[in-house]
C-alpha cells in the first residue's frame, strides 16, 4: 500500500498536499489509518488496497475542477464505508485523478470486492458528474477487446491463471473455486457455448480455453480430482491410482457400461472420489480392498463386459 501511496503522490503539486484529498482517514497519515483497520478487522489478506483513475478530455478542466470532482466521486461511491484517498495529478497532458482505496470497509470490516457492477457504478456516476460540470463523457464505451493492448491482456490472463492454481488448492469442486474466484471480482459467462471469464478490471471476456488447456473446467476437474488423499497403505498405491483413472473416463463417459455402474457404485458408498472431509467408515474398510475393486473394474472396461452373464 506505502508504495501505491507513494506513486500517487509522485507530482509535485502533489507532494504539496495542494490537490490531496483524505475521506475517512488521518490527513496526516492516511497509511497508519488504512493499517489500524486492518488490524481492527484482523484482515490480513493479500489484496490491501484498490487503485482508480479518473480522465478528463484535455484543455477542457482545470485541476481545481477536477480535483472536486475527483473527491465528489470517491464520496458518492465509497464515502460511506471505505477510506480513501484522491490525489489530482497535472504531470500529463490530460490532468486526471487517482483513488487509493482500502479494501476493508472502517465500518464492519468487510471487504470491497471489485466486481463488474461495482466498476460500471464509479463510472456511471463519474459521467453525471461530468455532465453536471459540462464536461465531456464517452457516449459508447464500447470497445474491440482486440484493440486491446496487447501487454494488458496478457497481464489479464496471466492474472486470471495465478488465481485459479491458487484457489484450485483452496476449493473442492467447480462450484468452490466459481465462489472464491467471485470474491476476487471475476465474473463466469458462457457465450456460444464457450467458457469464459470476465477479469475484474476488464469488461471483455476472455475465453478459458486461450488461457490452455490446464484452465477448460474439464481440465480443472480433473486437478481437482488430484487432490483426493491416498490410502494410509502404501501398498494400495498402485490400486488407488488404477481406481481414480476409471473413475475420470467414467466422469468423461468413456467406460462400458456395467464398469460405468461399477464406478457408480465405488462412488456411492464414498470411495471414489475419496476427500478428507469425507471419508466414511464403509470407505475406511473399503480402502483396504482396493486392490479388488480395480481389477474388478480392469476386468470389466479392457474386456468390455456389458451384462452379467
Amino acid at each position: 500500500m506505502q508504495t501505491l501511496l507513494d506513486y500517487i503522490s509522485q507530482d509535485n503539486k502533489v507532494k504539496q498536499k495542494q490537490y490531496v484529498t483524505c475521506l475517512n482517514c488521518d490527513a496526516f497519515n492516511p497509511l497508519k489509518s488504512m493499517q489500524m483497520t486492518k488490524k481492527l478487522f484482523h484482515d490480513h489478506k493479500r489484496i490491501v488496497a484498490f487503485h482508480g483513475y479518473q480522465s478528463f478530455k484535455i484543455d477542457e478542466v482545470d485541476a481545481n475542477v477536477a480535483h472536486e470532482i475527483g473527491v465528489k466521486l470517491a464520496q458518492k461511491v465509497f464515502g460511506n464505508r471505505f477510506e480513501v484517498v484522491v490525489t489530482t495529478h497535472l504531470d500529463k497532458d490530460h490532468i486526471h485523478n487517482h483513488i487509493l482505496l482500502n479494501s476493508t470497509s472502517f465500518v464492519d470490516g468487510k471487504r470491497f470486492c471489485n466486481t463488474k457492477k461495482d466498476y460500471w457504478n464509479m463510472r456511471n456516476t463519474s459521467d453525471e458528474l461530468c455532465k453536471e460540470y459540462g464536461l465531456s463523457i464517452i457516449e459508447d464505451p464500447s470497445y474491440d477487446s482486440k484493440k486491446l493492448n496487447y501487454h494488458v491482456m496478457k497481464t489479464y490472463m496471466n492474472d486470471i491463471k495465478k488465481d485459479i492454481d491458487a484457489l484450485v488448492k483452496e476449493s473442492n469442486c467447480i462450484k468452490d473455486l466459481k465462489d472464491n474466484m467471485k470474491k476476487k471480482g471475476y465474473e463466469f459467462e458462457r457465450i456460444d457455448g464457450e467458457d469464459v471469464v470476465y477479469h475484474p478490471y476488464c469488461n471483455e471476456p476472455i475465453y478459458l480455453k486461450s488461457l490452455g488447456e490446464k484452465y477448460h473446467f474439464d481440465e480443472i476437474e480433473e486437478r481437482l480430482t488430484d487432490k483426493w488423499i491416498l490410502p494410509q497403505n502404501v501398498e494400495h498405491t498402485q490400486s488407488f491410482y488404477r481406481c481414480k483413472e476409471y473413475y475420470q473416463l467414467y466422469k468423461r463417459k468413456q467406460l462400458p457400461k456395467l464398469a460405468g455402474i461399477h464406478v457408480a457404485y465405488l462412488i456411492s458408498i464414498n470411495i471414489l472420489p475419496t476427500r478428507k472431509q469425507h471419508i466414511s467408515k464403509d470407505a475406511r474398510q473399503a480402502l483396504k480392498k482396493m486392490d479388488q475393486y480395480s481389477r474388478e473394474i480392469e476386468l470389466l472396461a479392457k474386456n468390455k463386459i456389458e451384462d452379467i452373464d
